[in-house]
């Protein structure tokens, strides 16, 4: 079980995650037709393993792109998570 202190740290780190996700793609329809090569990013919180998967389309997203880049870790491993969407929002200049 995890202590209340743990828990509001991945929780706190959970948001940051999200708010980076939003910096790199902004609240906006993000399809290659709508929005050309604007990076696109998707973040899911899995509940049943207690995990979160992001993954970042660098040139726009469409059914037909590949993700040049994605983690999916247990809540453990926020702190990786964030340095790689930081990392991520760096190389796109944002």
């Amino acid at each position: 079980m995890r202590s209340e202190d743990e828990k509001k740290r991945i929780r706190e780190d959970i948001h940051k995650a999200l708010d980076l996700v939003l910096d790199i793609n902004g609240l906006e329809m993000r399809k290659k037709e709508c929005s050309g090569d604007l990076p696109t990013a998707f973040f899911r919180f899995d509940g049943h393993t207690a995990s979160v998967d992001v993954h970042v389309y660098m040139s726009g997203w469409s059914l037909a792109s590949n993700s040049e880049g994605g983690v999916c870790w247990h809540l453990e491993r926020m702190g990786k998570i964030l340095d790689w969407l930081e990392a991520t929002k760096k190389a796109l200049g944002n």
